[in-house]
């Protein structure tokens, strides 16, 4: 009961800090991001080009949690690790290429770094996955990761499409700031920046929240774990905004309606079921 109170008291202070800041973007969204435009700075541009993982890795991971299953054919178990290792060859170049396009120095050296350190990260999972509870868990994790993956693509890419608002590091490379648009104003002149699809893939990050859910050693640290999350996203809004991708309203949308969707997608009848479910299996192989 307690939790739930504050739970609840946390929801009605964001829902009201959100409010604040939209107010506050109405007046001030072009002036913000002419105040501190910084169109090279460099952990901005590594943030555009790393920091939406946290949206694609729950289908990635997925695929090699079914590949370690002994119970999928052979034939479609090698297919799936394929699948994956596809999945994260492709996100290093995308990022690779944003890099170049960028003129970061040393580009191809950061992307081979972070494609080592990604590989790594990838065999030491395969490697847990030989565990059978700790595969459960993954593929609960990874399943629900990959429900707010579908959600994410079609409400975010449904609301750039309806505001049609035009970014502003657009607007800056032409001198013409006349295609601007307020966020209250849909159907603008054209461009997707509104609401900002960075910072709605770094919201990705809640599925850390979903391992408080099914990981006992998380659960303990559940508070801290959602703040780990929130100065992700944070970070990322920031970044977005300094970079000139987003006004500050794009960043707060994007935060709001994917806070929401997360809430809807771990508070339904679902989502309960079969976690309850996971606990009782995984009970259940421990003995």
């Amino acid at each position: 009961m307690k939790e739930q109170k504050t739970n609840r008291a946390l929801l009605i202070f964001g829902f009201c800090l959100f409010c604040l800041g939209m107010a506050a973007a109405a007046l001030w969204d072009l002036p913000l991001n002419t105040a501190v435009y910084h169109g090279t700075w460099l952990p901005a541009v590594l943030m555009e080009c790393f920091g939406f993982y946290p949206l694609y890795l729950p289908p990635i991971f997925l695929c090699f949690c079914f590949a370690k299953t002994k119970s999928v054919p052979r034939f479609a178990r090698f297919l799936l690790a394929l699948v994956g290792v596809l999945g994260g060859g492709a996100l290093i170049v995308y990022s690779g290429i944003g890099l170049v396009q960028r003129d970061v120095l040393y580009a191809a050296a950061l992307t081979n770094g972070f494609a080592f350190f990604f590989a790594l990260c990838c065999a030491a999972l395969i490697l847990a996955l030989r565990n059978a509870i700790f595969r459960l868990k993954m593929i609960f994790i990874c399943t629900w990761g990959t429900v707010y993956l579908l959600c994410n693509t079609v409400v975010i890419n449904g609301m750039k499409l309806i505001w049609n608002r035009t970014r502003f590091d657009d607007m800056i490379s032409t001198g013409d700031f006349s295609s601007f648009t307020a966020w209250y104003h849909p159907f603008g002149a054209g461009g997707t920046s509104f609401p900002s699809g960075h910072v709605a893939a770094a919201c990705s990050i809640f599925i850390l929240l979903l391992c408080c859910d099914v990981f006992y050693y998380f659960l303990q640290h559940r508070g801290l774990v959602g703040s780990i999350c929130w100065v992700y996203i944070i970070w990322m809004a920031l970044c977005r905004i300094v970079i000139g991708r987003h006004y500050l309203s794009d960043t707060l949308m994007a935060a709001f309606v994917m806070t929401l969707l997360f809430y809807a997608m771990t508070h339904n009848r679902f989502y309960c079921d079969s976690l309850t479910r996971l606990r009782q299996k995984t009970q259940m192989e421990a003995f």
